[in-house]
């Protein structure tokens, strides 16, 4: 079963293709692994552009390719370029949930497109209602927890309206808003499985300077999520894709 960065990688590539996209930039793009698929298979002269905190995330810029570059968000190559550069396509691949204030960095990303380019979105769709997502629902319940009581960086997550609501700008127009299940390889499931139990373990050792009342509420909670994982695991998930056209 093919991971969910090919799956991606094909449609933005009909996308390049279609439109006869010359430049692309991933804004926040984690480990690179989309914009290297891109890469391999796009016509020879389309350019890419990687953003990301890098040495936040503990990993130094990745290496640069011909026709491929990263570039870390706090550096000043980077604030070079967002006074300068425009893209025909930016990607903002579950990044958008990572916006603690959506509205204005939308803004902020929106002025790396110019007039006729375009920007496609994908986020996990909070809509659908299976036993597996369900758990997942309750996880993500479990992080933003977490993070409110540790004073922690917030991860906000959208239904498939609550995005378009987002991208309702009058400079925009919607090309196409899909909602698709990925169906994840059990391979795959088992390690996010064992990793995030993991993690949970981590945050509750973590308390241990807490209060009591907030140790124990925590200690139930993080239970309560790991059986749902063993039961039923994150086997698949639905995922919100969008394209606008800048006018």
């Amino acid at each position: 079963m093919r991971h969910e960065h090919e799956l991606v990688a094909d449609q933005l590539l009909n996308i390049i293709r279609e439109h006869s996209i010359k430049s692309v930039c991933d804004y926040g793009c984690a480990d690179g692994a989309v914009l290297e698929l891109l890469y391999q298979k796009a016509p020879s002269d389309v350019f890419f552009t990687g953003f990301d905190f890098f040495h936040d995330q503990n990993q130094m810029t990745k290496k640069n390719k011909d026709r491929l570059t990263f570039v870390d968000r706090k550096s000043e190559d980077f604030n070079m370029i967002r006074n300068e550069q425009n893209y025909d396509l930016v990607i903002l691949m579950h990044t958008v949930s990572h916006f603690n204030t959506p509205v204005t960095e939308m803004k902020n990303v929106l002025k790396f497109l110019k007039s006729g380019s375009y920007i496609y979105i994908v986020e996990i769709a909070y809509d659908k209602k299976t036993p597996s997502e369900i758990a997942s629902y309750f996880g993500v319940f479990l992080e933003e927890l977490h993070q409110e009581l540790s004073d922690d960086y917030l991860t906000r997550h959208y239904t498939k309206e609550q995005l378009v609501d987002l991208l309702a700008l009058e400079d925009l127009d919607l090309v196409f808003c899909d909602t698709e299940t990925y169906e994840a390889p059990k391979d795959e499931t088992d390690k996010v499985t064992e990793s995030l139990i993991k993690v949970y373990q981590d945050w509750h050792d973590s308390y241990n300077d807490a209060n009591e009342v907030k140790k124990s509420f925590m200690s139930q909670m993080f239970k309560i999520e790991i059986e749902l994982l063993k039961k039923y695991s994150y086997s698949a998930s639905s995922r919100t894709k969008l394209l606008y056209k800048k006018k």
